[in-house]
């Protein structure tokens, strides 16, 4: 490893000296506050929701996780192209505790909503290039669509040091690959997934979605959209 990728390459400090690399100045979610969450989580008791960021056609991993208030209690990654069995499957050990599922509705998306719907489970259906929800005060004079709203919501809970057991490294180097700027109108912009570069983009497993990092469902989606925000 170090003959070819050397000792300044982000994959060798992070996979075989264990070390996290630097940050651009526009990273969205700083390295502290990800160390911060990496702290053991003890389950509060009460409803889990789910979020679920739905694989791409040939490229990307389908990824669950299970949230209870702000602490990760589960994660699932699915290789396969059409997981929604292995999904299920995956929910059936917290029937009874089950809230919302936040489901990214674009692309495959919208087949996964659909069917978690027809299976009588509680589905928020996130389109993420839509306006910002309103609930929240001049949210449309402060992000340019629901995807800077809810990255932005997921931030401040990093932030305030309320999130608990996220220990996937992909996961890590996704959130830390975040970067936000400021459009002509001063509202925040996040990066397209596809668009980004640089060390943590680097680290990213092949085929996992951005988005991944913005599934923890209650820790982003919730104080935006609150249960049943978006169907």
């Amino acid at each position: 490893m170090f003959e070819d990728w050397g000792p300044d390459d982000p994959r060798y400090q992070s996979r075989v000296l264990g070390q996290f690399p630097k940050q651009s100045e526009h990273a969205l979610i700083s390295l502290e506050w990800l160390e911060n969450a990496m702290q053991p989580a003890k389950d509060p008791g009460g409803l889990v929701d789910v979020g679920i960021d739905v694989a791409r056609p040939g490229e990307d991993e389908t990824v669950m996780y299970f949230v209870c208030g702000s602490a990760i209690l589960d994660m699932k990654v699915f290789p396969q192209a059409d997981p929604r069995g292995e999904c299920i499957a995956a929910l059936r050990p917290w029937h009874g505790r089950l809230g919302y599922l936040s489901i990214d509705g674009e692309s495959m998306g919208h087949y996964f909503v659909q069917h978690f719907k027809d299976h009588g489970y509680k589905v928020n259906n996130v389109r993420v290039g839509l306006a910002p929800n309103t609930r929240e005060r001049d949210a449309k004079e402060r992000y340019a669509n629901l995807k800077a709203q809810l990255y932005s919501s997921l931030r401040d809970r990093f932030k305030a040091g309320e999130i608990s057991r996220l220990d996937d490294r992909t996961t890590l180097a996704q959130l830390a690959s975040i970067q936000y700027e400021q459009n002509s109108r001063g509202q925040t912009v996040i990066e397209s997934k596809r668009e980004g570069s640089g060390a943590w983009h680097q680290l990213a497993r092949p085929g996992r979605g951005v988005d991944a990092g913005l599934l923890p469902a209650g820790l982003g989606f919730g104080g935006c959209l609150g249960g049943g925000g978006l169907v």
